[in-house]
């Protein structure tokens, strides 16, 4: 959300809560505004509005701000990325025979463990 948006649901909230600003906290507005800014309007909107109406007390931050999660894009996930190093050693027929190698070592070590 934009300042000025954070700006009107103050006004909405000091106009309900006559006692919701803290003027004994000097940047209290401030820092309200820096973390209004964080959240989605039309959401917090919506939250401030319905707080409005159902309680008598000033709300805390948590119980108004609504930030809505980062979606990753699929091609930055840890599975895609991990997708990406396998489709590129079955491609490479040098990494890929390194990597049977090595898996036949792990299973000739596993079965000698096993008979111990």
């Amino acid at each position: 959300m934009k300042k000025p948006q954070a700006l009107e649901i103050l006004k909405i909230l000091y106009a309900f809560y006559p006692n919701f600003n803290h003027k004994e906290i000097e940047s209290f507005n401030e820092m309200w505004i820096e973390r209004l800014t964080e959240g989605d309007y039309e959401k917090t909107m919506r939250k401030v509005k319905q707080y409005t109406q159902d309680s008598r007390f000033p709300p805390s931050l948590a119980d108004v701000l609504v930030i809505e999660p980062k979606i990753t894009p699929p091609e930055e996930t840890e599975i895609a990325k991990a997708t990406a190093a396998v489709e590129k050693e079955m491609a490479d027929p040098e990494m890929r025979a390194k990597r049977e190698r090595s898996l036949e070592n792990a299973r000739q070590m596993f079965e000698e463990l096993k008979r111990q």
